[in-house]
């Protein structure tokens, strides 16, 4: 029978290495998160998103709310909260290296 190998990720300073018990191990190159942050003015609005303007779907989140990954692609955001006006919908590009944020501010 085979002995079984325990692997372990740590993630420490942006850097993700993955050990196995044994000879060898392996560095994967780091992947940096990145973090994108809608808000709104006045808070507590609900988030739709999508890859076009004529497709968004509710992301389940509301103002404020920071989504992370590896990397965005080109994306299409608007806020709803009841007793407001639906705001305007607005994009942001593809990100790999940097935050993003938007702000909206909605109105009676």
């Amino acid at each position: 029978m085979a002995p079984i190998k325990v692997c372990a990720v740590l993630i420490l300073a942006g850097t993700v290495f993955v050990a196995a018990c044994g000879p060898k191990t392996t560095v994967i190159k780091p992947h940096f998160v990145l973090c994108r942050t809608i808000t709104s003015e006045p808070s507590g609005a609900e988030i739709y998103a999508g890859k076009t303007r004529d497709n968004l779907f509710y992301t389940g989140g509301k103002t404020p709310h920071t989504f992370t990954a590896v990397e965005f692609l080109l994306s299409y955001y608007q806020v709803k909260r009841s007793g407001y006006k639906e705001s305007e919908i607005k994009a942001l590009p593809p990100a790999t290296r940097e935050n993003q944020a938007l702000h909206f501010v909605l109105e009676k």
